[in-house]
């Protein structure tokens, strides 16, 4: 069960966008909207990890998305989600990785896009020894 949604969104939106009528009471009440950009300096105040070094328990279950389409500042709140302190909160991770590859050029994910290929390999595994289930996609 889900009982808490944490989310960040720079772009301006009205409220009766993110919390009009469909949205259900039961959801409403459970969500922390933060309508503006985050940070990824460490013990920031909008670092979503410091809202997580705040709220989560060891033994609750917590799910992190990380997907705001700015390669550099992606990489670098993943980055630290290996610390310790955070990765023994965090129990799963859903991480769209902007990777360039030669082999990806193709699909207009190029050689100069994000982490290479074999660096993405090697940061999922060490999230994955660190603790955290972390799932890719593209």
């Amino acid at each position: 069960v889900f009982d808490r949604v944490l989310a960040w969104e720079a772009k301006l939106h009205p409220p009766e966008k993110i919390f009009g009528p469909p949205l259900p009471p039961a959801v409403l009440h459970r969500l922390s909207y933060f309508n503006l950009p985050l940070s990824v300096i460490k013990g920031h105040r909008h670092n979503p990890l410091s809202a997580v070094a705040e709220l989560v328990r060891p033994d609750d279950f917590a799910v992190v998305k990380v997907d705001f389409d700015s390669p550099t500042l992606e990489a670098a709140l993943v980055e630290q989600m290996l610390a310790p302190e955070i990765s023994a909160l965090v129990d799963e991770l859903y991480f769209e990785q902007h990777v360039g590859d030669i082999a990806l050029a193709k699909y207009k994910y190029g050689p100069k896009v994000g982490a290479r290929l074999n660096e993405s390999y090697d940061l999922f595994s060490r999230l994955r020894f660190a603790g955290i289930r972390a799932h890719p996609w593209v």
